[in-house]
């Protein structure tokens, strides 16, 4: 599912049971990503028009990899957070957190 739709879907759950704020710190972590994705971008461009130098293929790949990962990461452990929220009271529910959501 693409990031956009994942953080609506996890939004609409997180708000009904009243945990915006979980909802609203992850969405900045992925904004602050997504600015220094474009920061970067911008700064190889500038290298690449203004210095001449190429950008280096491997490493943008990394870069932009290991970028995507990090941000599936932290909408895998919003969703972890709103199934064990969601789920707390239930007591044969497998915990995602041993240490508990609350």
């Amino acid at each position: 599912m693409p990031t956009y739709k994942r953080l609506q879907e996890l939004e609409q759950r997180l708000t009904k049971d009243r945990h915006l704020d979980l909802f609203l710190q992850t969405k900045h972590l992925l904004d602050s990503l997504q600015a220094y994705e474009e920061e970067h971008r911008k700064l190889v461009h500038i290298q690449a028009t203004d210095g001449g130098v190429r950008p280096n293929r491997e490493v943008e790949v990394v870069f932009y990899t290991t970028i995507r990962d990090f941000k599936d990461q932290l909408l895998d452990n919003l969703e972890q957070t709103a199934n064990d929220l969601e789920h707390r009271w239930e007591k044969g529910y497998n915990k995602n957190f041993a240490d508990g959501v609350e």
